[in-house]
């Protein structure tokens, strides 16, 4: 039920009460005992009426809250998924979304596109600024040689 169709039925509640108000003045001055016990009768049935469209706005309230809840429910959380080293989050296929970001702080970040990094793939988020790779980084560390001695073996 909506808000105007529950502004409807008050506003009827409320010109029928008016004319019942005026329905009884007319019947205090009347000497007819029938009029009267209608009108008393009609009263009581105008408080079971209102009781009745209090009752319907209350439930009207909790469906709505219930509604908002369930639609709510039904988005698609997002799931981790290992990709190379690094774990992302994906809902559905869409991602890959920083898993920094969603673990602290339940935010989607989504990662940019993965780029060329001392041998490997990396993407790194804009938001907190970590990085994460696709494919590991060359382990290479320069200045250290093996089995070498140079040409004329200065090294040995």
């Amino acid at each position: 039920m909506s808000m105007t169709t529950v502004s409807t039925a008050v506003q009827l509640l409320l010109s029928t009460r008016k004319a019942l108000n005026e329905a009884r003045e007319h019947a205090a001055t009347s000497n007819d005992t029938q009029m009267r016990l209608l009108v008393n009768a009609a009263y009581d049935q105008m408080a079971a009426l209102k009781e009745a469209v209090a009752r319907v706005v209350s439930e009207n309230e909790r469906l709505s809250e219930r509604i908002t809840e369930l639609e709510g429910a039904g988005e698609v959380r997002p799931e981790p998924r290992q990709v190379g080293p690094s774990v992302y989050y994906f809902k559905g296929e869409k991602g890959p979304y920083c898993q920094v970001c969603f673990d602290g702080k339940e935010k989607l970040v989504l990662l940019p596109q993965p780029h060329d990094w001392n041998g490997g793939l990396r993407r790194t988020c804009a938001v907190c600024g970590n990085h994460f790779f696709d494919v590991p980084q060359n382990r290479f560390t320069p200045g250290i040689v093996v089995g070498g001695g140079g040409p004329q073996g200065w090294m040995r």
